[in-house]
């Protein structure tokens, strides 16, 4: 016997597959298969065979390939033997065995995807044969294959046909704002491109923002393993593509019931040969047209499920008019003898629903009965979806159309009331298909109205009357949204103040031009009576802070007595100047003590009033309340004590064991701002008194020596600012205080070697200490010093302030003039003798 040889071949000038993948077989359309013939060729003696055998299996791969990534599955009727032997074995000659194995409307297209992975399908041809007998060994049966691979391509994604051509509308709302999207198409090839209509429809009685559109063509990839694969792997892959995106921006600010529309565009490139892909086991296509309205709030996002093919244009046109109708495809009711012309309306799919095959067909509600029009069939007398029925002898009459849509044939159920209706004259005219009162009453009492003609339609002047009663509605849906009720003093005005006639006698719910325009009016002087009155009413004896809110304007005439009008331009200016005069005669009052006349200060008084407290920096001491004339007058008295004491006890030398006090003790907050100027004079008199009393006893004694930062000058402590002054010093006339208090701390201890007389602050040089001389009080009491200036003059602040910079900068840089008159000497006030006791 010798070895068997099988090829696989098919007919002359015909392709391996048959028919047409994916459509439905029909009376001129054979059911699509793989045909081929199987040549076997063995030698002329024959060999034995057990078995020929064909099949056809469909090949998944995963992305890098290798077994654990292939999957193997049978499509159709698979094996199919198509010899066998009557005995174990019998003799098969050469010879040619035709077969054909249907393929299922199902299965997905071949298609190759990145990594080695994607669908393919192989026919594959086996032959059994009997296997040589060893010494040793039994005989055993030999098994001969070939192979060969076929490409399946399905036919029903072809773009052009009618299914995937039907006008759609989607629509979805948040917070007031609807975006509505339209399309023709749900079927796109390579090359083609992708339009629809956006529109976006605010509601709301904010301002809405709208940045732009966004139009997004993304491609969805699941990869799943199989089922005995463990770990990670087990779970499935999703990759997401973007082919093509296209942005347009609007910039606009959309405001109740306005409405915004721009038409998005993108394509498919001409060299994309994905295709949609549902039905498979591990490998799942499917792609999504996103609509984005890009609000200042964030997106409105709305996604359209698409399908994409792999034929162009050009050849679907080709192979849909070869193919010919199909009843899943075409829109062609079963068992009629002609096509319809017209469409049907489409229902919103839900997203659940696929696109694969057949089974895509409930997606775009497509009739599975006759039409009543058609021809054929006894479907005259059968009740529409309106509840009518017509006799065969008169036709149905098409209902006045109010929005621009055209007639189209029942499917026998209702629209949904969500989906919207699109003219196919105009794609981008967008009306609301919502049932309109007229319309649900018209329903309802068809049944009971009778079967004449005469009674199913309404008049002209119906007609008019449900037109009207329509966009009544409209408007108070529109308006109802912006507009708030009227209270009910307008509503109550309105209803006196209208005397016509005719809208006496009119029993319509909406007023007339005449009684809108009055009760605008009415409700506007309403407006400016409550707020003159609340601005200008006469505020009457309030024992707490809630009487006003119960106060409030009701309309009745005791109230209304009490309302001002508003004042005159006259009495304006007359009440501007008498504010301006009583400032300046506070502003007067309040600095006369600030800038009094002392002979010593040589800066005038300044012209201008004190900066507000508000801007000021806080108080030594607690603020003592506001300030006025009795308390000026106890200040003054005050400080004159206060320095006739200080005086007093400059004749006699300061105890050794007290310190000079260089603020007078503050008085609390809360008793001082309820004292009147008798009590703070009666006050301050004992506490002076004591004092005075105080020093008088007090035995002189040696203070303690103690060193002291170097120093300059010393000038006259100026006196503290108490609780009882107009207001607080500024930064300036504090920093020239505690200037002068330090100095004066400084005259009383014996100073350190000066550097050439002089010494600069904490930046002079440090040398070694020496022994102080002994301090011996002065024999004789010095003079009272002058009162102390604001301030020091500005001369002699700019000419310490470059005297400190230069002496700095040579103790910074470490070395010293040799000559005593390189530094020349700082200009200082003159140096007076203070008595110890006096700050």
């Amino acid at each position: 016997m010798s070895q068997v040889k099988l090829t696989l071949r098919p007919p002359p000038n015909v392709d391996f597959v048959l028919g047409y993948p994916g459509v439905p077989p029909g009376h001129d359309r054979p059911q699509a298969s793989g045909s081929k013939a199987i040549e076997i060729r063995t030698g002329p003696q024959g060999v034995k065979a057990k078995w020929v055998r064909v099949e056809l299996r469909k090949v998944e791969t995963l992305p890098g390939g290798g077994l654990a990534n292939t999957f193997y599955d049978f499509v159709g009727p698979s094996p199919v033997t198509l010899w066998t032997a009557s005995d174990e074995y019998g003799l098969l000659r050469s010879q040619d065995v035709p077969f054909q194995i249907r393929i299922p409307e199902s299965v997905p297209p071949s298609i190759a995807l990145e990594g080695k992975a994607g669908i393919k399908y192989e026919l594959l041809a086996s032959v059994c044969t009997k296997g040589k007998r060893g010494f040793l060994r039994r005989r055993k049966s030999s098994v001969v294959s070939t192979l060969a691979q076929i490409i399946i391509d399905k036919h029903e994604l072809h773009s052009t046909w009618p299914v995937y051509c039907q006008p759609e509308t989607r629509q979805i709302s948040h917070e007031g704002v609807t975006l509505t999207v339209e399309r023709n198409h749900t079927c796109y090839g390579p090359g083609d491109r992708i339009s629809v209509m956006a529109t976006l429809k605010s509601e709301s009685t904010h301002t809405i923002l709208l940045r732009g559109f966004e139009l997004t063509l993304k491609e969805s990839t699941i990869l799943r393993a199989g089922p005995f694969t463990s770990g990670k792997k087990t779970q499935p892959q999703v990759r997401v593509a973007t082919i093509d995106e296209n942005k347009v921006p609007v910039n606009f600010n959309l405001y109740g019931g306005m409405v915004q529309k721009a038409e998005l565009t993108c394509s498919v490139t001409p060299n994309h040969t994905t295709t949609t892909l549902n039905t498979a086991r591990h490998i799942d296509i499917t792609y999504v047209l996103s609509v984005k309205a890009l609000l200042a709030t964030g997106p409105l996002v709305m996604d359209l499920p698409v399908v994409l093919s792999n034929w162009q244009r050009n050849v679907s046109h080709e192979a849909v008019r070869r193919i010919g109708p199909v009843p899943s495809l075409s829109l062609v009711p079963p068992g009629s003898g002609q096509s319809v012309t017209s469409r049907i309306e489409p229902v919103r799919p839900s997203e659940a629903q696929t696109h694969n095959g057949v089974g895509a067909a409930s997606e775009f509600n497509r009739p599975s009965t006759a039409n009543t029009y058609s021809g054929a069939g006894d479907n005259s007398n059968r009740p529409d979806e309106f509840g009518y029925s017509y006799n065969k002898s008169t036709p149905p009459k098409p209902e006045p159309s109010t929005n621009g849509r055209n007639p189209s044939f029942t499917t026998g159920r209702t629209p949904s009331a969500s989906a919207t209706v699109t003219s196919t004259n105009n794609r981008f005219t967008v009306t609301n298909a919502e049932i309109s009162p007229d319309q649900d009453s018209r329903r309802t009492a068809a049944p009971s109205s009778g079967t004449s003609s005469t009674s199913k339609w309404p008049t002209a002047e119906e007609e008019k009357s449900r037109l009207y009663e329509r966009a009544v509605a409209r408007v108070e849906k529109v308006q109802g949204l912006t507009r708030g009720s009227p209270p009910p003093e307008s509503n109550a005005q309105t209803a006196d103040s209208s005397t016509s006639p005719n809208s006496r006698g009119r029993s319509g719910p909406w007023p007339t031009a005449e009684e809108e325009k009055l009760r605008l009016w009415n409700q506007a002087q309403e407006a400016v009576n409550r707020t003159q009155g609340e601005a200008f009413a006469v505020p009457a004896a309030q024992p707490d802070r809630s009487a006003p809110q119960s106060s409030k304007p009701t309309g009745s005439p005791a109230q209304s007595s009490t309302k001002r009008s508003y004042p005159s331009a006259d009495q304006e200016k007359e009440a501007l100047r008498r504010y301006h005069e009583a400032k300046q005669a506070v502003d007067r009052t309040q600095n006369a003590n600030l800038y009094g006349g002392e002979g010593s200060s040589s800066t005038p008084a300044p012209s201008f009033s004190p900066p507000p407290a508000n801007d000021l920096p806080p108080p030594f001491e607690a603020s003592a309340g506001p300030v006025d004339a009795r308390t000026q007058l106890a200040e003054k008295e005050r400080l004159r004590r206060h320095f006739e004491a200080q005086d007093a006890a400059a004749n006699t030398p300061p105890p050794q064991n007290d310190a000079p006090a260089y603020s007078s003790p503050g008085f609390p907050g809360g008793s001082a701002s309820i004292q009147t100027a008798i009590q703070e004079k009666e006050m301050l008199r004992r506490k002076f008194a004591m004092q005075d009393a105080a020093a008088t006893q007090a035995q002189p004694k040696t203070p303690p020596r103690a060193a002291s930062p170097p120093h300059s000058s010393s000038r006259p402590t100026p006196a503290p600012p108490t609780a009882g002054g107009s207001r607080p010093l500024t930064a300036a006339e504090e920093k020239a205080m505690l200037r002068a208090k330090y100095e004066s701390e400084n005259s009383r201890s014996t100073p350190p070697p000066k550097l050439h007389g002089y010494t600069n602050g904490t930046n002079g040089i440090h040398t070694s200490p020496t022994p102080s001389p002994p301090f011996t009080p002065p024999t004789s009491s010095p003079a009272a010093p002058p009162p102390l200036m604001p301030r020091p003059p500005a001369e002699y602040i700019k000419e310490t302030q470059e005297e400190d910079a230069r002496v700095s900068r040579y103790v910074m840089n470490g070395t010293l003039p040799d000559d005593h008159d390189s530094i020349p000497a700082m200009p200082s006030p003159p140096l007076k003798p203070m008595s110890p006791g006096r700050p």
